[in-house]
Order: structure tokens, then C-alpha cells, then sequence
């Protein structure tokens, strides 16, 4: 049983079965992938036909759509167009041909109607147009202009050959009939060149002519004529002086030798699809002198000149169909013009980041998962269905079919073997594929079998390293058998042998170095490792230096000692890295540490720890996996992505050092308004021959009333113009330079003084590089004014002014000391005043007689209406003025509350600030609710000064206010002020007199007022109302059988019955009432501006509220009554008169019953 147990795991994991797996391989050139073209996207018109491309002396780029004329710097674009209402318009649309004449610093510009001449400096157009009658052109489709080297223009239309007289302004037909192949035909001109020697060489739909002196000296046809061929040459290229490119409508290229006659003939057919097809359209020779590029209707093909091979350039769909135009500026960037797909610009001063895409591998949208170098330099990668095979000796691609043996689609892993130099791949299973034809199915231990893995790597034991998602990390022995190590982890995204016994491992939670002999494991992660910012470690690299760079999701680190006891450096987001989560790293040629990360690659030079960042618009990707790169034997390094493969030649690794131009391309001047307006516009140029916008001007004047202006500045068409920095100064003005980014290139100067300065602007490119700077010289022409004849004017009627002003001053001195010898006895006056003040209202003690001395002295000295002292009550929250005066007159006593937001008083006192309103419309300032309980007549200038004590407590405020608008001058409010000084003191002084007399003047058990504090109150209220003649009413209340209560539940309950009693009338009366207590269990209450009947309904709330009112005596409920006593007062009664009769009444009452209240009759009274 043992053996048969045996035997069947044996079959279950060893158990071979040959496949086979469906391939096709294709041709596949990754020298194409230095060459990266950039769409030239945002700009109307460029986004389909552009036809021609040139650039003016400034750099600005010119490019003929079929939309009109664009001329195109880095930032912005302008579009010329064709205009029935605009006489100073381009001849038509769909622009053919464009060519620069540098000498005339104009463009001509070729279109489907039409030829125009565009002046730059002008700004004007001239059309030549076939119903002219001036000696224009014959036919309006232009197909060719060409300047010679004697800078004559020659046109080609589809009739005939032109060359313009520019004495005369009119064409000259040049007769190409010199051939009887094209004897009396219209001849359709396709392209003009000029060779060396001075010859042109004509292409036709006929043929090729060969003019010199303006005469036909010779005509061939370099393609076989018969009935199945069209004889059109669409463009030449002087490669040299014997050898000349001609490209063809239907037959491909040739080569053609002028000393040998002899014609070489490429095709798609015969350069095995290199050339994409047979119909070209275009020619170009760089200026390296190593390259023929050519555009055709099938995309572009570059023919290497050293290697004799064509070189078809693939990776970009753009570009893959109808390249129908070439430009090299004088940066040697390439301009790729379109039939359909637009504008590209090759710059092979960038880094060329190739990129071949999902899309383009497979047609398909899998992501790619795993990529490694196998044998023989080959580099493998795969998505689930599809297993490729680069093979980067040959150029060429094999693509397995991998589904039949990855049915459940699972992550296909490549993994090379170097023990065995053999390719294995896990889906499900482990595969070992040797070829096509030799792929063996290699089982996985039962107890792993239906894990789901994220990655597989050997050891140089040959020992498999399995990272599954879920259950850790397992090693495998070298014949793949068992398991012979487990380690419980999270997903291992990076695993890579870093020296001949050791594995690292990195995992978000930590980085584990694994010995491959004993599996003895170490940890490294921010707790134990000293300087570590994050632990999942996804690159391992030791450079020749010794120095060991490792990549992190947490930034770049260096392992400072050897990983046993490990102490890192960090470089991260904090350092300038555009994001901390990178892969890598690969080691250039260069000594620089490239990485791929979240935000594209970095490249990183540890010699001054400075980064380079590539971007999606330098042809990085957008994001990149972990774990995944490596690079070939020429150097090429690969990283790899879910949507594609970036792979970066060393050769084209460069740091842009070619500088900016700088173009100032206008100044902008204010005509009314705010808005500006370009100078050319409001102030243009005389129309002469020297006639010039500002982007072709080396100064401009400016008239006086143009003090404001704003220079506007470009550069041409450049790599990353996003990342430009401008620098800018006025010199004259200021000296220093000023930073202003792309955005914003402009600066803006106002109110400066007439005179002469220059402006000057350079910038900085993506690297650095500067720009020398660009100059223009501007003059702000004086006013009359600015004059230095009118300056000389106004300095004698100064002079002039300054003696008639001394003798004014001299006078006017005399006057001021009368009026401040004035001044200074009203100030003694004051002073004396104010001493008599202080003197008077210091001593006083009582309140209403503070308020009464106060307005007396300040109804004196400033003719107030109204004067009143608040005296502040913490507890109650309010503010309580007892006596205020206006116009003489006392006003009852009243209460404002501690509303800051609608009472002045409040907010005088809490803010601790004046409050001074000139009218009375001003309180809005201070107040957001309308002030409530104005008391008096309505006030227009008012005064709120707070009253603080020694000790910095609130006392309250004083307020003085007059009904006139305006009426306290600011020596007036310095009056007050110091009259608030001196009331503050007295203020003092009254409330320390009257806690005194409060102690003597309050019963100690009820805390009412006692009898001595009611009668003053009293004969006080009666002195009132004998003037004012309102009614005033008096009572006494008497607790029924109080003496029962003492008697049955003793003294104490008796006293709670008194103070429970006592805060029933002094909680139930109104505010202006007053409640005392008279003796024992006897109460007193006087009631202002109320008669006995309305006294009598007042009590009546007291007496029903206190018998529903429950006392809990020693364990018993007890209710209370009391009987009331009321009287009116009546003229000549004295107080105690008036109580004497209101006792009769009580006793009335009890005698009736109790609980009740009688009213005394006022014929007692006087009896």
C-alpha cells in the first residue's frame, strides 16, 4: 500500500504532458522605439490635414491645414483664414504649400484658389489669383513653391512652372515643352528642388525636368512607362550630388545616380513591408546626415543610411497613415505633418522613451503582468491569454497562444530558470516550455494546488519561489516535488537573489532576507530598521561603488550597513520626488538610478541626489507594477506597466541643452477702460517700407497718455513648454530680474515716468538651460507738462509762490498766537471748571443727587438735554439708571438689559468702550437691532462712557445726549471724559455708602427693605407724586393666626413661614412696587402711579398665590393666609397717617373673616 501510495504522487506531481502552443512571429524593430512623437494637440485646424510646414526667423512655425494658415509658437496659436469682408486675407482655405524668403521676411503661401504673400513685419497679405489680369498665375492650385539659392520663387501649379519678378510683381511661365513626351500638354508640377551645382530639378506627373538658366536642359522618366502605370513624381531629395531620392505616386522609391544613370527601385513589396507603401508623399534628410525619412500613405519608414535598411516606425497609430509633410527646425526637431491624424514633433534632443502598448502587442485590453530576460537576450512578458517572446537580437516578436493550457484565465507568470536555461510559466500549473512544439505540464503539490499566486522566482539553486496572494511565500525544491519552506506573509510584490545565498522579499509590512540554504530570515521594516520610511521594498541594487540603492513604495533608501543590521537613508516626497511609491532601481551608463513609479520614471543621480522626472508628455506611462523591469544586453531598459512596456535606449538618454528663444510678440496698451489692446492696433506703424509689428521691432515709442502697458513674451515651439520659467526686468525702472511662469508670460508696468528704457526677457527650458536674453527698447514720450521748459516755468512761479506764502505764513503766525492766547484762558477756565466738578461730585453720596450735579455743571458747560448714570447689576444682568435728568427734568427710575446688540448702555459697558454718535442714524455702527426702551424724547448726538472703578470692575456708564445733530465738538468729548474720571470716583464712593445704609436699611431675616428703608422711600415717592400728580397707594398685610404657628410648631417654622412669605409679594409685585416688612408678622407695600382699586387687584394675586402655597411644618402640610389693608394716598396724608388707616382696614378684614383685603375710605383719612 505504501508503494502504491507513493507511486501515485509521484505520477500526480512529476507527471508529464506534452502540449504544443500556436505561435506567430512577426518582425518587430526596436530601434523604432527611439524615435517618439508628440501630438500637437489644443490648437484648431492641426487636428487633421497639414499639408506644409515652415518656421520664420523668429521660430515661429507656419503650418498650411485645410483649414487655413496657423502660425504656432509653444503656448498659442493663431489661425489665418480666407475672408470675404477682410480684403487682408489669405487667397483661400485649404492651404498646399507654404515656403519662407527669408530676405523679404515674408511667407508664400500656396492654396486650392490661389497663391498670397504674407509680409510678416506688415501683417499684410497680396494674392495672386488666376482672373487677375496682372500677370498672375494661370491656374489657382498651387502644388510647389521653391526659393532658389539666388532666392528667385518658383511656383508649381497643376499647369505649369512659374517664376515670380519681384521688380515687376508678375509671373513668368517658364515653357517645359522641350520634350516631345510632353509637347503642348499642361504639366502638373509636384515638387522643385535645386542641386549643388545650381540646377533645378522639376517633378512632374510626366517626368522629371531638369532646368538650368530657366531653360529645359534635359528630361527622363525614371519609371517604366506602360499602360498599367501613372509616370507621377511627388517629391525629390538630394541626398548628395550623385545620389537623388524620388518619390512616386504608385511605384515606391528610387534612388537615382546622376553620374551613373543607374536607378534603384524600393517598394513595400521588396523591402518586405518596411516601406509602408508605395505612394510617397514626402522626403526629408536631417540634418545628422544619417537618415532619409520618408512619408507615405501608409506611414513613416526611415532609412538608415549606414545599415542600408528601412526602419519602419510603428509604435505610434498617429502616424501609421498618410504622412504628407517633413520639417527640421534649427533644433533639429522633426514636424510631422499628416493627412488625417495631425501634428507631430519628433525632438531627438529629448530621451526617447519607447512604448509599445497592449493595444499594439495584442489588439487586445489585457493587462501585462510579469516581464524577465530569458536566453539569448530574449525578453518575455505576458497577459493571461498570451505568452510573447522578444527576441531582441533578432528583431523579431512570437506571441504563444496560451489559453489551451490557462483555461481559467488565470495570472500567467513567466519565470526563467538560469539553472536549466529553461523558460517555465505558472497559470493553475506549473508549464516547462522548451519551444512551441515542447511544453510540459509539471504538477503542483496537492496541499498548494488551489492557491491563487502573484508571482514566481528562481533561486541559482534552482529552488522555486512561489508568492501566492493570500497564504504567504513557499519554496519549492529544485525538481519541483514539495514544499521545503513556508513564510507567512502578505503579497510579496518584489522578490529578487541578491548575492549568491540570499533572497529579499518585499511585502507592505516588511522586507524579508532569506538565507537559501538555511532559510534563516531577517525583518526589516521602519520599527527595527534604523532610517527606513516604509518596508515593502520592490528594487535591490549595488553599484560600482559598493553603494546599495533600494526601492521602496515609501521613496528611494540606501542600505548604509550590510542587512543584518540595517540603517537606511531616505529620499522621498520631502526631498522633491514627485511621489514616494517607485520600482526599481535599473543602472544607466551614466552612473544615474532609473525607477518607475505611480507618477511615470525617475531618474535619479546619487552623485548631487538630484531628480529628473518623465512624465506622460515625455512618453512615460501613467503607472507602472512592482517589481517589474529589467534591461538587455544593449543596455535597453524595460519597464513594465498593466498598459504597456516602456523601454528607453541609452543612446537617445539626453539632457536637452539647447536654450530657448525668446520672441516679445506684442505690448499692450489701454485705449478706454480697463481693457488693453494690442499697440499695433490702437497705434500702428506708418505704411512705409520699415513698416513692423512689435514681434519684428526693435523699439516703440509710446505717447504720453500710454503710461500703462503690458509686454507680452513666447518662445517657439519647444519640448515640455509647460515647464518654462521666464525672467523679466525693466531696465530704467528696475534692475532686478523678475520669475513668472508659463501661464502667465506677460509683464505689467504703470505710471511710469516719461523716458527711455529697455525691457529684457530670457527663460529657463524643462532642464535649466537659459536663453540669452531678448531686448526691446521702449520710449515714453512726456506730456507738455514733463517738459523740461514747462518744468523751468513752474519753478520760478514757486519761487514766486514760496515768498508770497512766507509773507502769508508770517501773518498768519501773528494770528494763531492771538487765538491760542485765547485758547489757553478758555483752557484755564476749563480747568477750573473741571476742578469744581471733581470737588463737588466726589463728595456726594447718593445717587440721585450725583445725577442732578452732574447735569447741572455739564447743562453749564455744554447746554446738554439729557444726562443719566447707569449703574451696572451683574447678577440681575441689567443696568439701572435711578435718576436721569432731561431738560431739567427727573424721569422715574428704569432698567436696560445687557443686550449688547440692541442697547448702547450694554455695549458701552461690556466692550469697556465709548460709544459716540454724531446722529442718531449712527447707531448701526454699534447696534444690528434697532435700540429698544428709548426713554424720553428722541436724541440725535450721544454719548455712552464707561464707568470703571480702581480695581478695574464695571461700575456702570454715564451718558450725556443733546437733540441737536453734531452738537459735542472732540473738546467736548475730552470734557466728558474727564468728567467720567471724576464719576467713576463718586460712583465709588455711592456704592460703598449704600451697602452700607443697605445693611441698615434691610430686614435680616427676609432680606426686604425694613421699615426705616420704607419710609424714606415713601415721603420720598410722595414729595413725587404732590408734583406730578399721579396716584400712589399704600398696604399692610397681616399673616392670619401667625401666633398659632409659633406656638404649635415653634419660632423656626415661624420664621420660614416669614421668608417664604416675604418672597411671594416681593416675586409677585411689579418691579417699580416696593414690599417691606413692617414687624413681626407684618407687611408693608407701596405701589406708584396706581389708585386703590388698582392696588386692591394686585394684592388679590399675592393673597390667592399664597394661600395655594404649601409649608411643611414638622411633617405636616400647612397652607397660609393673609389679610390686606389698602389706602390712597390723598395731598396733606403723612405716611404714617396712611398706614394708620390701611391697619384699620386690615383689622376690617380680619374681623370679617380674614383672607381678604379691605380699602380704607379716604373720608377717614381726613378725619
Amino acid at each position: 500500500m505504501r508503494i502504491c501510495w507513493a507511486f501515485l504522487l509521484l505520477f500526480n506531481v512529476c507527471a508529464v504532458a506534452s502540449q504544443t502552443l500556436t505561435t506567430e512571429t512577426t518582425d518587430f524593430h526596436l530601434d523604432a522605439l527611439k524615435y517618439r512623437f508628440a501630438p500637437i494637440s489644443g490648437h484648431r485646424g492641426l487636428d487633421l490635414t497639414n499639408s506644409d510646414i515652415v518656421s520664420d526667423d523668429k521660430g515661429f512655425l507656419w503650418i498650411g491645414t485645410q483649414d487655413g494658415l496657423i502660425r504656432l509658437d509653444a503656448y498659442e496659436s493663431k489661425r489665418f483664414v480666407k475672408s470675404t469682408k477682410n480684403s487682408n486675407s489669405i487667397a483661400g482655405n485649404f492651404v498646399t504649400k507654404v515656403a519662407y524668403q527669408a530676405s523679404q521676411q515674408s511667407l508664400w503661401i500656396g492654396t486650392a484658389t490661389g497663391l498670397s504673400r504674407y509680409h510678416l513685419p506688415s501683417e499684410t497679405f497680396r494674392n495672386f489669383v488666376s482672373d487677375e489680369k496682372d500677370g498672375s498665375l494661370d491656374n489657382d492650385y498651387i502644388q510647389s513653391i521653391f526659393i532658389d539659392q539666388q532666392d528667385n520663387v518658383w511656383i508649381g501649379t497643376q499647369n505649369g512652372l512659374y517664376r515670380f519678378d519681384s521688380n515687376s510683381e508678375s509671373f513668368t511661365k517658364i515653357s517645359l515643352n522641350a520634350s516631345t513626351e510632353v509637347a503642348d500638354k499642361p504639366v502638373s508640377i509636384m515638387d522643385i528642388k535645386q542641386s549643388d551645382s545650381g540646377e533645378l530639378w522639376i517633378a512632374s506627373q510626366e517626368g522629371i525636368f531638369i532646368l538650368l538658366d530657366d531653360a529645359v536642359a534635359s528630361f527622363f522618366q525614371p519609371i517604366n512607362k506602360d499602360a498599367n502605370s501613372r509616370h507621377v513624381i511627388t517629391s525629390l531629395l538630394f541626398q548628395s550630388p550623385d545620389k537623388v531620392w524620388i518619390g512616386t505616386e504608385q511605384n515606391g522609391l528610387l534612388l537615382y545616380n546622376t553620374v551613373n544613370k543607374q536607378l534603384v527601385t524600393f517598394t513595400q513589396e521588396n523591402t518586405a513591408g518596411r516601406l509602408p507603401s508605395n505612394y510617397i508623399r514626402a522626403l526629408l534628410l536631417p540634418k545628422n546626415g544619417k537618415e532619409i525619412w520618408i512619408g507615405t500613405d501608409g506611414g513613416l519608414s526611415i532609412y538608415q543610411i549606414d545599415q542600408r535598411t528601412f526602419l519602419p516606425i510603428f509604435n505610434n497609430e498617429s502616424i501609421s497613415e498618410g504622412i504628407v509633410a517633413f520639417y527640421e527646425d534649427r533644433n533639429e526637431s522633426i514636424w510631422v505633418g499628416t493627412w488625417s491624424k495631425g501634428l507631430h514633433q519628433y525632438d531627438p534632443n529629448q530621451t526617447q522613451i519607447g512604448t509599445l502598448s497592449r493595444k499594439l502587442l495584442s489588439g487586445s485590453g489585457e493587462n501585462l503582468r510579469r516581464i524577465i530576460k530569458g536566453k539569448d537576450d530574449d525578453i518575455w512578458f505576458s497577459n493571461y491569454r498570451t505568452l510573447f517572446q522578444l527576441k531582441t537580437q533578432k528583431n523579431q516578436l512570437t506571441k504563444y497562444d496560451i489559453l489551451p493550457i490557462n483555461l481559467t484565465k488565470n495570472r500567467s507568470i513567466p519565470i526563467w530558470n538560469a539553472n536549466d536555461t529553461t523558460l517555465y510559466l505558472l497559470t493553475k500549473d506549473i508549464y516547462r516550455i522548451r519551444s512551441s512544439a515542447d511544453v510540459d505540464k509539471i504538477g503542483i503539490p496537492e496541499e498548494i494546488r488551489n492557491l491563487s499566486w502573484y508571482d514566481a522566482t528562481f533561486d541559482t539553486k534552482g529552488q522555486l519561489w512561489l508568492r501566492s496572494r493570500t497564504a504567504g511565500i513557499f519554496c519549492m525544491d529544485p525538481s519541483l516535488s514539495k514544499v521545503i519552506h513556508r513564510m507567512q506573509t502578505s503579497i510579496a510584490g518584489f522578490a529578487e537573489q541578491i548575492d549568491e545565498s540570499t533572497m529579499v522579499f518585499g511585502t507592505q509590512q516588511s522586507s524579508y532576507f532569506v538565507d537559501i540554504n538555511t532559510f534563516e530570515t531577517t525583518q526589516h521594516n521602519p520599527s527595527n530598521a534604523n532610517g527606513m520610511r516604509n518596508a515593502n521594498i520592490t528594487g535591490f541594487y549595488r553599484d560600482a561603488k559598493d553603494r546599495t540603492w533600494v526601492g521602496t513604495s515609501g521613496g528611494i533608501h540606501e542600505l548604509l550597513t550590510d542587512f543584518k543590521s540595517p540603517e537606511y537613508r531616505a529620499w522621498t516626497t520631502d526631498n522633491g520626488l514627485p511621489t514616494d511609491v517607485l520600482t526599481g532601481p535599473i543602472n544607466d551608463n551614466y552612473s544615474k538610478l532609473w525607477f518607475s513609479s505611480t507618477d511615470g520614471l525617475i531618474r535619479f543621480d546619487p552623485t548631487n541626489e538630484s531628480f529628473t522626472q518623465y512624465d506622460t508628455d515625455a512618453g512615460a506611462l501613467s503607472n507602472y507594477s512592482i517589481g517589474q523591469f529589467t534591461k538587455d544586453l544593449k543596455q535597453r531598459m524595460y519597464f513594465l506597466g498593466p498598459a504597456g512596456i516602456s523601454i528607453i535606449d541609452q543612446s537617445t538618454i539626453n539632457a536637452n541643452r539647447i536654450p530657448n528663444r525668446l520672441i516679445i510678440n506684442d505690448v499692450l496698451i489701454r485705449s478706454t477702460g480697463l481693457r488693453q489692446e494690442s499697440v499695433d492696433k490702437l497705434l500702428p506703424p506708418a505704411q512705409d517700407t520699415d513698416a513692423a509689428i512689435v514681434a519684428h521691432r526693435q523699439s516703440i515709442a509710446l505717447p504720453a497718455e500710454y503710461r500703462d502697458f503690458t509686454v507680452e513674451f513666447t518662445t517657439p515651439y519647444m519640448s515640455q513648454p509647460e515647464d518654462a520659467v521666464f525672467f523679466y526686468r525693466l531696465v530704467g525702472f528696475n534692475e532686478s530680474w523678475s520669475e513668472t511662469g508659463a501661464t502667465n508670460r506677460r509683464a505689467t508696468y504703470t505710471n511710469l515716468e516719461p523716458g527711455n528704457y529697455t525691457f529684457e526677457v530670457y527663460s529657463t527650458s524643462a532642464y535649466g538651460i537659459a536663453s540669452e536674453p531678448t531686448h526691446l527698447n521702449i520710449v515714453l514720450k512726456p506730456y507738455f507738462y514733463e517738459t523740461l521748459l514747462f518744468k523751468t516755468l513752474v519753478v520760478l512761479l514757486f519761487i514766486s509762490l514760496i515768498i508770497g506764502w512766507y509773507r502769508y505764513r508770517v501773518y498768519k503766525i501773528k494770528e494763531y498766537n492771538l487765538l491760542l492766547e485765547k485758547q489757553v484762558e478758555q483752557r484755564t477756565r476749563d480747568i477750573n471748571t473741571l476742578a469744581d466738578i471733581g470737588r463737588d461730585i466726589t463728595s456726594i453720596l447718593e445717587i440721585e443727587d450725583l445725577s442732578e450735579n452732574l447735569y447741572n455743571h455739564l447743562n453749564r458747560s455744554l447746554k446738554v438735554s439729557v444726562v443719566g448714570i447707569g449703574t451696572y447689576e451683574p447678577i440681575e444682568q441689567r443696568i439701572k439708571f435711578e435718576r436721569t435728568y432731561e431738560d431739567g427734568e427727573p424721569l422715574p427710575s428704569f432698567y436696560k438689559t445687557m443686550d449688547t446688540t440692541s442697547e448702547l448702555a450694554a455695549w458701552c459697558i461690556q466692550h469697556g468702550k465709548e460709544v459716540i454718535l454724531s446722529r442718531y442714524t449712527d447707531r448701526s455702527r454699534y447696534l444690528t437691532i434697532k435700540e429698544k426702551d428709548r426713554v424720553g424724547k428722541k436724541m440725535q448726538s450721544i454719548v455712552y462712557i464707561p464707568v470703571i472703578s480702581r480695581n478695574e470692575t464695571k461700575l456702570g456708564c454715564i451718558t450725556i445726549q443733546s437733540s441737536k445733530v453734531n452738537a459735542f465738538s472732540a473738546e467736548d468729548i475730552e470734557f466728558i471724559r474727564t468728567i467720567a474720571n471724576y464719576t467713576s470716583i463718586a460712583l465709588d464712593n455711592v456704592i460703598a455708602h449704600n451697602e452700607l445704609k443697605k445693611a441698615s436699611y434691610t430686614d435680616y431675616l427676609t432680606d426686604l427693605p425694613n421699615r426705616r428703608a420704607f419710609l424714606e422711600k415713601a415721603r420720598y415717592q410722595i414729595r413725587i407724586d404732590d408734583r406730578s400728580g399721579q396716584p400712589l397707594a399704600f398696604a399692610i398685610a397681616d399673616i392670619d393666626h401667625f401666633k398659632d404657628f409659633n406656638d404649635t410648631y415653634g419660632h423656626d417654622s415661624g420664621d420660614l413661614v416669614l421668608q417664604r412669605t416675604a418672597k411671594v409679594f416681593d416675586e409677585t409685585l411689579r418691579s417699580q412696587d416696593m414690599t417691606a416688612r413692617w414687624g413681626g408678622e407684618e407687611f408693608v407695600f407701596m405701589l406708584p402711579n396706581t389708585n386703590a382699586q388698582g392696588a386692591t387687584v394686585a394684592l388679590d394675586k399675592i393673597r390667592q398665590r399664597l394661600s395655594k402655597e404649601t409649608f411643611d411644618l414638622k411633617g405636616e402640610s400647612i397652607n397660609v393666609t393673609a389679610t390686606f389693608g389698602v389706602v390712597e394716598y390723598s395731598p396733606g396724608l403723612t405716611i404714617e397717617e396712611l398706614i394708620d388707616l390701611a391697619d384699620s382696614a386690615l383689622y376690617e378684614g380680619k374681623h370679617a373673616g380674614r383672607n381678604q383685603i379691605k380699602i380704607a375710605e379716604k373720608e377717614s383719612a381726613k378725619s
